[in-house]
């Protein structure tokens, strides 16, 4: 197999699972998925001998891991198209990709990636993941050269559920999203494209950070009273939140009980639209392991990266530059900059400012990046306590930075800020979105924010 430039398998990788999506949604079935190998040697894209890489990514596109090889690349699809739900691993290794790196010269760069050990190499074996470490933060998956290490796509189980729309499927989209479709493409119209490829709507996820964002400050107040205590914000980061749970156990007890934003955003709408499916739409392959957690995975059926729909888009000739503008505010200021680093803090100090906080000063810090993190956490541990709100995020920049992102870091921090100031609500308190979603689901605010019903929904069991 000839060394090819190292953007070569990246690329095609996505344009395997984008001609997937074509003859599926045409076809309805994996009858002619034979054809897009065929094809895609006969226009020159991959060589006769690495037909084996495109069936492997076939199955990775259609949700199937690589352990059946037995199974024909049919039925692995049909076997796609009809589950109900994605399984461990999510991230695994395409081995004749992987062998065109220089692993045998000392080069490694997915094992340098990884500060939790997670990947082992042997000269036997190749690359392997060892699943009891692994974070899903997928910084491996952005190391590798060749993109061998890769995650399965959940969206061709989705394919048939939208077409037929004999039920509702809700696209729950992460506030980093403004920016990552197009320099010009607003978030309504994002909206409108996602209506035309099947959803029924577009909520997005920046409503539920502003009512975890209230939930957090009164845990502040409930938490914080002396010098020395501190809140472990566990708001959006589901890195984070393992590295904690994982390895710092000891620190559970400064640590808020509270869900994702995601998964507040899937148990709400289960609530209010019986039935319904919910579709997390991110830059993140951690939230991917996170919506299959064994106390949470009653919240989001799917999870979608930005680049995955934007190829979905491309695939299916949806061009959202060109549609209606269908947009209607949902959320905050502070819900919208959740999606930076920092963001979490601003949030929570802008509402205790608006409930007129009294009591010791808001004092937070951010870290972001697993390094960062890790150092934090044991600063943490060894009683080094700096501030009284600590947040950290998995990722440099904050979810801006996630590995399946459309743009570079700054460029999205500096829309999801100008998406945050053109708010008609500063802070979540300022939302009125919040009081009318509470009263739906049948939770008085301030009183039942921490108990009841709302630690059903919005909190988790951390022992």
């Amino acid at each position: 197999m000839n060394i090819k430039d190292k953007s070569y398998y990246q690329d095609r990788r996505l344009i395997v699972f984008r001609e997937l999506v074509r003859t599926l949604w045409t076809d309805g079935s994996a009858k002619n998925v034979k054809q897009i190998e065929d094809e895609l040697i006969h226009r020159g894209l991959f060589e006769e001998k690495e037909r084996r890489i495109i069936q492997d990514y076939i199955r990775l596109a259609s949700g199937i891991g690589l352990e059946n090889q037995e199974e024909s690349i049919e039925d692995a699809v049909n076997h796609g198209m009809h589950k109900e739900g994605i399984e461990y691993p999510l991230v695994t290794v395409v081995k004749d990709v992987c062998d065109l790196c220089d692993h045998r010269k000392g080069e490694e760069p997915c094992k340098t990636s990884c500060h939790h050990g997670a990947l082992i190499y042997s000269m036997e074996r190749g690359v392997e993941i060892e699943k009891g470490k692994c974070l899903t933060c997928g910084k491996c998956v952005a190391a590798c050269p060749y993109e061998a290490l890769s995650d399965k796509i959940e969206f061709v189980p989705l394919i048939n559920m939208l077409k037929q729309q004999e039920v509702p499927v809700y696209a729950a989209i992460a506030p980093a999203y403004v920016g990552q479709f197009g320099d010009h493409v607003s978030p309504g119209q994002i909206r409108s494209a996602l209506k035309i490829l099947g959803f029924k709507d577009m909520i997005e996820v920046a409503l539920f950070a502003d009512l975890l964002t209230l939930r957090e400050v009164f845990e502040f107040e409930h938490l914080v009273h002396e010098k020395e205590d501190y809140l472990i914000t566990s708001c959006c980061c589901p890195i984070w939140m393992n590295m904690i749970i994982k390895g710092y156990p000891e620190l559970l007890k400064n640590f808020s009980p509270a869900v994702s934003p995601m998964i507040a955003a899937g148990r709400v709408l289960k609530e209010v639209y019986k039935n319904c499916k919910v579709v997390f739409i991110g830059p993140c392959i951690a939230k991917k392991n996170e919506a299959k957690d064994k106390d949470l995975r009653d919240a989001i059926d799917y999870v979608l990266t930005y680049k995955e729909l934007d190829e979905i888009f491309k695939a299916l000739e949806i061009d959202p530059a060109a549609l209606p503008d269908e947009q209607y505010e949902q959320s905050s200021t502070g819900g919208r900059i959740y999606a930076r680093t920092g963001g979490v803090s601003k949030a929570v100090e802008l509402s205790l400012q608006r409930l007129g906080y009294q009591g010791i000063a808001f004092n937070a810090i951010q870290v972001d990046g697993v390094k960062a993190c890790k150092e934090m956490l044991d600063k943490l541990k060894s009683g080094i306590v700096d501030a009284n709100f600590i947040e950290g995020m998995g990722c440099k920049g904050g979810c801006v930075g996630g590995p399946r992102a459309n743009i570079e870091v700054q460029k999205a921090t500096d829309i999801v800020n100008q998406y945050g100031s053109e708010s008609l609500y500063q802070s979540p308190v300022d939302n009125d979105k919040i009081g009318v979603i509470l009263e739906r689901i049948g939770i008085n605010f301030p009183d039942d924010i921490l108990q009841g019903k709302s630690m059903k929904l919005f909190g988790r069991d951390l022992e």
